[in-house]
């Protein structure tokens, strides 16, 4: 199904962009889907099997469901198709967790609504500094599955609920949709205000990311 299109006043610049780092293999996934207004990052747990499958199949799902809603585009309607991922998730997820933090353009790209579990997270830039506008939730999943009863058994732990954010969007802002392998760099709030002169997202990207492998 071809998604809608946000009719937007604003001009909005996005980009993604996904690095490994230290692991052995890519764990997190991306969902970038501009035209839509629907952004999003799932990090997969790299201490379990299957990770970087969790993760993509997490970010399917959440814009398939999102996709197929046929309802004004509300906070309900990103978190109907949260619910119903999770659904999905939960009947085939059998090794392995992912966190989500996913944003929806609200306003005509005046706002941007979060949903979000896990120790990913939103932070922004503007005129008022770096603000983180997420919390992290320590080692909270978005399916919420830990190791039970021995070694392969797994059963649902906790709510499943995200914690909802709206933000406001004003021209010049720039807003982050980060894994918590940025968390180092995004301390040094001197490097992230100099990172985010530039007016082009890749290359934010890539010097928070540059950052990041530094230290």
């Amino acid at each position: 199904m071809t998604p809608p299109h946000i009719s937007s006043p604003v001009i909005l610049h996005t980009a993604a962009l996904a690095d490994q780092g230290t692991r052995e293999r890519q764990e997190d996934a991306v969902l970038h889907e501009p035209r839509a207004g629907i952004f999003g990052v799932f990090d997969g747990l790299g201490a379990y099997p299957k990770g970087a499958e969790n993760s993509a199949a997490a970010a399917r799902a959440i814009f398939d469901h999102w996709s197929r809603d046929g309802q004004p585009r509300t906070d309900g309607g990103l978190l109907r198709a949260w619910k119903a991922a999770c659904a999905d998730m939960d009947r085939t997820l059998h090794h392995g967790d992912t966190t989500a933090t996913v944003g929806m353009l609200l306003g005509g790209g005046r706002c941007l609504v979060v949903a979000h579990i896990g120790d990913s997270g939103v932070t922004c830039v503007d005129a008022r500094g770096v603000r983180r506008m997420t919390e992290r939730h320590g080692e909270g999943r978005w399916c919420k599955r830990a190791l039970r009863g021995g070694g392969s058994f797994l059963r649902p732990k906790g709510d499943t609920e995200p914690d909802l954010h709206v933000i406001p969007l004003i021209p010049g802002d720039v807003v982050l949709l980060h894994t918590d392998g940025l968390d180092s760099v995004l301390e040094d709030r001197a490097a992230v205000m100099a990172a985010c002169q530039d007016r082009n997202p890749k290359a934010i990207a890539r010097r928070l990311i540059e950052g990041a492998r530094e230290r």
